[in-house]
């Protein structure tokens, strides 16, 4: 089978003065055993109806709502099995 995962992985902000006295930032990523698969709404086991390209789930996002694009994601996710 051959496919594309995405992965959602922290990632830190580091400033660090160079030796010329000058800001730098470095992005520093969390350990490997922190990344978690991303898992779109179109994918969910609680997307329900497709609706012109908006999704239709079963849960309400933490902001009130139940139609998303079907590209969308959420922490509430659940793998749908095909």
């Amino acid at each position: 089978m051959t496919g594309t995962v995405e992965f959602v992985q922290k990632i830190r902000y580091v400033e660090v003065t160079d030796e010329n006295g000058e800001q730098q930032v470095y992005a520093i990523p969390e350990t490997v055993e922190n990344v978690q698969e991303l898992i779109r709404c179109k994918d969910c086991k609680n997307a329900c109806v497709y609706d012109d390209d908006e999704v239709i789930c079963t849960h309400i996002d933490s902001n009130g709502n139940d139609k998303h694009p079907a590209d969308w994601f959420c922490a509430d996710v659940v793998k749908r099995d095909d």
